[in-house]
């Protein structure tokens, strides 16, 4: 019955996948699949397929498209702080991607979202726990 549920969910992170790469400029599709990946990178036994699904750079590249959206944000930034507080190489794989310098744009544009800017400092703080700036 696990292996059921895991072969479940992995097709379901390779849905929500498919769906933001058939609809990049949808914001509400891009928002309703953070928003999923927020409650299965929760599970830390999903981790891994999240990463394997590539999530962390489906995310980054909604962040360049939806970056003036604070729900989008809110969902975004939940996700990758669930990723990278599972896993090393992922803080590892961002940084190489200048993730820090994407959230640091998004936050710029919500200067006064107290929410936003605590996720998005606290997902910069996880990823520079590495100490190579």
């Amino acid at each position: 019955e696990s292996l059921r549920d895991g072969l479940i969910e992995i097709q379901v992170i390779d849905k929500l996948v498919q769906a933001m790469d058939d609809h990049p400029y949808c914001e509400a599709t891009q928002t309703n699949a953070c928003e999923a990946f927020k409650y299965l990178s929760a599970s830390s036994s999903l981790i891994a397929s999240l990463i394997s699904a590539k999530v962390d750079e489906k995310i980054f590249e909604a962040l360049e498209l939806h970056c003036i959206s604070a729900t989008f944000q809110h969902e975004a930034y939940a996700v990758i702080l669930n990723l990278v507080k599972h896993s090393h190489e992922i803080k590892v794989k961002l940084l190489r991607q200048d993730a820090v310098e994407r959230i640091t744009r998004g936050l710029l544009c919500f200067p006064n979202d107290k929410e936003i800017q605590k996720e998005g400092l606290e997902v910069i703080n996880c990823i520079s726990s590495l100490g190579v700036f």
